[in-house]
């Protein structure tokens, strides 16, 4: 019998609380890992248990063959965003757990680890069903969703060092962009506060590593959160490091950002389907 092992993404749709680790492996894929494909790889053994044989899969196997083009060890995506989102009017495999009272609570929560450079470690924990009081610290608040398809809520502001902006904008949380994304002339005034340049040729900024700053503000309903710099400094060898931002466009269709990874590992991110978003302290 072949083991389906799946990539599971909040940014996408395709009684119990279910604990699955997270096995991270490091990519020289930068560009792929940047634009929200594949940041970990979760490797399911009990998960599908919580759904019945009648759900349905929509589009696996043309997913799968396009991971397994880059040779991960993994079959397909599972969805974890909305109905609305979904391929084909398939209900997604965790909201049909929850329509059959299988979970705790309808929500599920994300803990990343900081890895740095390291392949085939624990990575973090998806928790179905219940806040991870194991991994995660006292819930600061709860923020309502703007739109039910991705994970989408309003963020107030965002700063660096001397630069700030508070124009307000619909974001995004997803566990498959391993960067934060946004408009260009803002990002662009992050990187200039904290030293670092865009490299046209990599696509991404850079910074020496041993730049000092005090980190990322973010203001979410009210709440003031902060990104520390070692969750946005990635290192690329020769004392050069990522800025782990990038600059993001959605047409103006959409939202505004993403707050990938480095938000995911400063703060635990709670996806309830009630549509709302809480973000609690991962503990050190």
């Amino acid at each position: 019998m072949k083991l389906l092992v799946l990539l599971a993404l909040v940014g996408l749709t395709t009684a119990a609380v279910y604990q699955h680790s997270l096995s991270w492996s490091q990519s020289k894929r930068s560009k792929l890992i940047k634009s929200g494909q594949w940041p970990a790889y979760l490797k399911y053994k009990e998960f599908l248990r919580t759904v019945k044989a009648h759900s349905k899969f929509s589009n696996l196997k043309s997913v799968g063959q396009k991971v397994n083009d880059y040779e991960d060890p993994i079959d397909g995506i599972l969805g974890l965003a909305f109905t609305s989102l979904a391929e084909g009017n398939a209900i997604p495999p965790l909201i049909n757990a929850v329509n059959q009272g299988l979970l705790d609570k309808p929500l599920f929560t994300v803990y990343l680890q900081e890895r740095g450079n390291q392949d085939n470690v624990p990575g973090g924990v998806y928790t179905y069903g219940a806040v991870d009081t194991q991994n995660c610290g006292d819930v600061i608040a709860y923020q309502k969703l703007s739109s039910a398809t991705y994970f989408q809520f309003a963020m107030d502001q965002i700063g660096a060092g001397s630069y700030s902006s508070s124009q307000g904008w619909d974001v995004i949380s997803d566990t498959g962009t391993s960067f934060i994304g946004g408009p260009q002339d803002v990002t662009d005034a992050l990187a200039n506060a904290v030293g670092a340049t865009y490299d046209d040729e990599y696509g991404t900024y850079f910074v020496d590593c041993n730049v000092k700053f005090s980190g990322i503000s973010i203001t979410i309903g009210g709440k003031k959160y902060n990104i520390d710099s070692k969750q946005v400094l990635v290192d690329a060898g020769n004392g050069q490091c990522e800025f782990a931002f990038f600059p993001f466009d959605f047409g103006g269709f959409g939202p505004a950002w993403i707050l990938g990874d480095p938000w995911i590992r400063q703060y635990c991110n709670i996806y309830s389907f009630d549509k709302q978003i809480g973000f609690a302290p991962t503990k050190k």
